[in-house]
């Protein structure tokens, strides 16, 4: 069975995630706050969401 964009985008942000706290950007307890969230995820909408508030809150993403 192949990996729908949904799954793909929540283990892409799943890496992302676990890549800040190795990185020292985010606290363990602040990854497993996301990581918790994240399993709510049930839509690309919410996905974008996600990725914004990543991109805000955190500043893991660099602008394109």
């Amino acid at each position: 069975m192949s990996e729908t964009p949904l799954e793909y985008q929540k283990d892409v942000l799943a890496t992302v995630v676990d890549e800040a706290v190795h990185e020292g950007m985010a606290s363990e307890s602040e990854a497993e706050r996301l990581h918790d969230r994240l399993e709510s995820v049930e839509s690309m909408q919410s996905v974008d969401q996600f990725w914004d508030d990543l991109s805000q809150e955190y500043e893991l993403l660099e602008p394109a």
